[in-house]
Parts: structure tokens; sequence; C-alpha cells
């Protein structure tokens, strides 16, 4: 869908799940800023895997539901899709997670302190 940002979130807070990829997931740290907007509204993140994705917290089973391949991401969701109680746990965690790590200022901080030691 064409990205509708004043619609995204109310759609998000009411799915299931909502998937996430990258085409570039071998780069360290790099996803899509849609992970960042699905996870703070509490849905669960079917994310695809990305280079560096534990240490921005995204653990698979806790924080988001974490894929490579296209069979596992299908599996993953039919698993999901039954467990309610499971998923909204890895919802709420992500959202909070989410709240604590990757707000716009938090975000902003740590790009200022890598910052500071350059010339």
């Amino acid at each position: 869908t064409v990205e509708e940002h004043s619609v995204n979130a109310e759609m998000m807070s009411r799915a299931k799940m909502t998937l996430s990829i990258s085409q570039s997931a071998e780069l360290w740290g790099y996803t899509s800023d849609r992970l960042y907007n699905i996870t703070a509204t509490g849905c669960p993140a079917l994310v695809q895997r990305f280079a560096g994705m534990e240490q921005h917290g995204y653990v698979d089973g806790e924080t988001c539901i974490a894929f490579s391949t296209i069979p596992e991401m299908l599996d993953k969701a039919q698993y999901y899709a039954l467990r309610d109680e499971e998923r909204e746990r890895i919802g709420a965690a992500g959202r909070v997670m989410t709240h604590e790590r990757h707000t716009w200022e938090r975000r902003l901080d740590g790009l200022w302190c890598m910052l500071e030691g350059l010339p």
C-alpha cells in the first residue's frame, strides 16, 4: 500500500502481525523504519532477519518474530496466528523496547555520541 502515516499506526495497532522486510538485510543495523513503526504500536512484527538485530533489541520470540526464508516466514505466521497469548506478549515487549530504545530523541543522542570523537 501507499504509505499513509496518518492511518498506519491505527491499522498496525489492530493487526495480529505486520510484516517488515529489508532489501539490505546484510548491512549491519539496516532495516526499514516500518519495523520501528510497527513495534511502537505493540503489534507483533514478523521481521526479516537483519545483521545486528539483536543489538537493536529485536530478539526472535521475545520482541519480534524473525524469519530468514519465505517458507520460515509462512510457518511462523501460521504458528503465531493461532497463539494469541504468545503473539500479544511479543508485541507488548516489542512496544516497551521500542519506546525505551528507538525514539527519535534516543536515536539522535546515539548519533551525537558517535560523532563526538570525530575531528
